[in-house]
């Protein structure tokens, strides 16, 4: 075998080396693209990072060529405290044409095309059928496969025509759909391209599964809607989310929403999405998922913080017992006044105003009647509920109702994930604003029951006991910063009743709390306090 190293730098260390067979040293058999971390040549470097690269042949499978990635990945983990670069190379060069194993799909493995020259066209007898760079499947028709002309990647018509409908709806320049290339398509690949728009859910049944699912990530919001929106990255470079700023990288062409495209949070400039618990969860509800080694250290916390959540929700119902209607209400805002203050803020900003929800006496005792019949340990979790701020005295006085259900309401937002009271998570608060004609929003106790669905980032409540009003936000408008929705006036309502700063103490005594978290809840009634007397 032949080998030829070129190396460049430009921002970071590269080398390209390209393996030739001695029969044939005219045709291409392998080529092996790094990117060398910034460490990689320094005296003292362990050398832990291994390099990034790709793999490309116009001759060997897609399969074998991913075997020859998980063999690389393979020696360095064997070799990882001395530079690994010398040996992935004399592997190539010496024993990669011997190794003919099929592995599954690898995105580091890319089939490109070469013209043959006319005196190799005989030795070509041995090369393998042309697969798709991006989905890795053949086609029978040998037209429904076609070479990229920039960086001659071979790619079937269909994951062509997916990619450009989303690049369209984002307004983004065509590209190749491998995330590693992104390489700007000729025109000329455009005009064979284009055809008539599918719908999106033929075109997101076409990306899952593919190499450009790394560069979209599908709407937050319109998830929770029953809808699957790929939305382009504007950066695909997601392997460093503990360092990822909360850089709005993400709009959504469809209802405008602007998120971060690693943890598909609300954009939280200067943070990192490690930084909050709550952003970790989400980002393991991510799809697609992100990377492996991503995506098992956010499943690894977000079962942690389930863990955690449960234990809280199972002593709260401990303190609770045999407790009224107001006990329970105040055990609950002491349980997640933090969580509903954070949620809140995030949609209104910090000039916001928190009240008791004035609900009428059947709807309190029809939610006590369910609550005392549940298991002692039963959890009640926060939520949130928006809506047109004309239905709130209807719902203070009936309590929240499934349309249908016994009465005369009917079904306004649609019902994705079927029949019920839809409410958000309390860390998605801005699920619910998105419904809310005014900036108030309804601050709910849900039973966690089997009655109770989750679905992304709602919980869809299938009977109308299990959920109450407890509490309700307001402000003088919503907070715009990544939000797109224009700005409107509070809503005058004469007959909310707001929540006192200082709660009356009942029989119900909550276990010792340490003096850090006590401090912490002063401050929060004492700016309660303020923020009362403005409105």
């Amino acid at each position: 075998m032949i080998l030829h190293v070129e190396g460049f730098v430009d921002a970071a260390i590269k080398v390209q080396a390209s393996v030739f067979h001695e029969d044939t040293p005219g045709k291409l058999f392998l080529r092996l693209l790094i990117r060398l971390p910034e460490d990689y040549l320094a005296e003292q470097a362990m050398c832990r990072t291994p390099p990034s690269f790709e793999l490309e042949s116009a001759c060997v499978s897609h399969g074998c060529l991913s075997h020859f990635c998980q063999r690389l990945d393979q020696m360095f983990l064997e070799q990882s405290d001395d530079p690994i670069l010398f040996t992935w190379l004399e592997w190539l060069r010496t024993e990669s044409w011997h190794a003919q194993e099929e592995h599954s799909g690898d995105p580091r493995a890319l089939v490109i095309w070469e013209e043959p020259e006319k005196e190799l066209e005989s030795s070509l007898a041995w090369a393998s059928p042309q697969l798709c760079a991006n989905c890795g499947m053949g086609d029978s028709d040998p037209a429904g496969l076609s070479c990229l002309k920039t960086c001659k990647h071979i790619l079937c018509a269909t994951c062509i025509s997916a990619t450009m409908r989303v690049e369209d709806a984002c307004e983004s320049v065509h590209c190749c759909p491998l995330p590693q290339c992104r390489s700007q398509l000729a025109q000329e690949d455009i005009d064979v391209a284009n055809s008539c728009p599918e719908a999106w859910m033929h075109v997101t049944r076409q990306i899952l599964g593919t190499c450009f699912q790394d560069a979209v990530v599908f709407c937050p919001r319109c998830e929770d809607r029953g809808m699957d929106i790929p939305v382009l990255m504007a950066s695909v470079i997601i392997n460093d989310a503990g360092n990822d700023r909360g850089v709005c990288r993400c709009k959504c062409f469809t209802c405008g929403l602007k998120f971060c495209g690693v943890c598909r949070s609300p954009c939280h400039p200067g943070e990192a999405c490690f930084d909050d618990q709550s952003r970790v969860v989400r980002m393991a509800k991510r799809r697609p998922a992100l990377p492996p080694d991503l995506q098992d250290v956010a499943v690894r916390i977000a079962e942690e913080v389930k863990k955690s959540e449960a234990q809280k929700a199972h002593d709260l119902a401990e303190l609770m017992g045999n407790a009224d209607f107001e006990t329970i209400r105040h055990a609950f805002l002491d349980a997640h006044e933090n969580a509903i203050d954070k949620g809140l803020e995030s949609v209104f900003g910090p000039m916001v105003a928190l009240h008791k929800a004035p609900v009428g006496e059947v709807v309190k005792k029809r939610f006590m009647q369910s609550f005392r019949e549940m298991p002692h340990t039963c959890e009640l979790r926060p939520a949130f509920h928006g809506t047109n701020a004309a239905n709130h005295a209807s719902i203070f006085d009936r309590g929240l109702l499934i349309p249908g259900d016994q009465n005369e309401l009917s079904v306004v937002h649609g019902a994705a994930h079927g029949r019920g009271v839809y409410t958000a998570n309390i860390d998605a608060a801005w699920l619910s604003k998105g419904f809310c004609s005014h900036p108030v929003i309804l601050i709910c106790g849900v039973i966690q029951s089997d009655f109770v669905r989750h679905v992304g980032d709602a919980m869809v409540v299938g009977k109308a006991e299990h959920v109450v009003p407890l509490f309700y936000g307001s402000a003088d408008g919503f907070d715009e910063h990544g939000t797109g929705q224009r700005p409107i006036s509070k809503v005058p309502i004469a007959t909310y009743q707001t929540l006192p700063p200082k709660r009356s103490q009942t029989s119900l005594k909550a276990p010792p709390k340490e003096a850090k978290k006590e401090d912490k809840s002063s401050k929060f009634k004492a700016r309660l306090e303020r923020k009362s007397k403005r409105h």
